[in-house]
């Protein structure tokens, strides 16, 4: 299977929605905002990028 962040061929892969990050800065506000739809990613990718796994009930 082929991950979604970084193109790696990976065995497992989990669904995640990407965050989108701005710092705080002088003249804007921290934001964090979800990205539309959901990717899959591998695990690498999970530790270096925000992210939130995707829980189906």
């Amino acid at each position: 299977m082929t991950c979604e962040s970084c193109g790696g061929e990976e065995a497992t892969l989990t669904e995640v929605q990407r965050m989108y990050v701005t710092p705080a800065a002088w003249d804007t506000e921290e934001s964090v905002k979800p990205a539309q739809g959901t990717e899959q990613w591998c695990e690498p990718c999970m530790l270096h990028y925000p992210h939130q796994v995707v829980e189906h009930s």
